[in-house]
């Protein structure tokens, strides 16, 4: 999968516990390209994460 993303941005994921790669509370994790994107800029770790569930 082709990407713009890059080593060193600051992005958020969904993890999902229900499925066999289940959930995480990690600073690092491996994971499909789709899954991720950039964070919003100017929010904190703890608003970004919060961005997927509303």
């Amino acid at each position: 999968m082709v990407t713009d993303l890059r080593i060193g941005d600051r992005v958020m994921a969904m993890t999902m516990p229900i499925e066999p790669g289940g959930g995480a509370y990690a600073q690092c994790l491996a994971m499909p390209a789709q899954r991720v994107t950039r964070a919003a800029e100017g929010t904190t770790h703890a608003e970004a994460a919060t961005l997927p569930m509303n």
